[in-house]
């Protein structure tokens, strides 16, 4: 997701220390306890991000706006590796046969919705 989509605060920080350390009173095995609280660091509030998708609840989808137009996905998966696989794949297989983006097509509800708004606006209504 990258660092422009958390911001670190110090109280952040304080809340996430404390919610950390009750679930950590609660391991009674000394070495699970321990790997909890040194695999567990704050790493900041979710505030967006460039790249960062976000989920519209009306259509479910997860959206990403790149220049002009919005990339829709179905599901989000964020890992957290060092290494990107697409670039793995670029020895075995050829770019040029890549499928590509393709269109979602839209729902009856989704067309519905998109037809009110457009009602809606060729009203126009004027406010008091």
């Amino acid at each position: 997701m990258g660092d422009s989509a958390k911001e670190k605060t110090k109280e952040g920080e304080t809340e996430w220390m404390k919610k950390r350390r009750a679930i950590a009173d609660k391991i009674k095995d000394w070495e699970t306890r321990k790997h909890f609280l040194n695999n567990t660091p704050y790493m900041g509030e979710y505030v967006g991000g460039k790249y960062a998708p976000i989920k519209n609840w009306r259509t479910g989808y997860w959206e990403i706006k790149f220049d002009n137009r919005i990339i829709r996905a179905k599901i989000f998966r964020e890992t957290h590796t060092t290494n990107d696989p697409e670039v793995d794949d670029r020895q075995e297989f050829d770019t040029k046969a890549r499928r590509g983006l393709r269109e979602i097509k839209k729902t009856q509800l989704t067309e519905q919705w998109e037809e009110w708004q457009q009602q809606i606006l060729n009203l126009k209504l004027s406010h008091p």
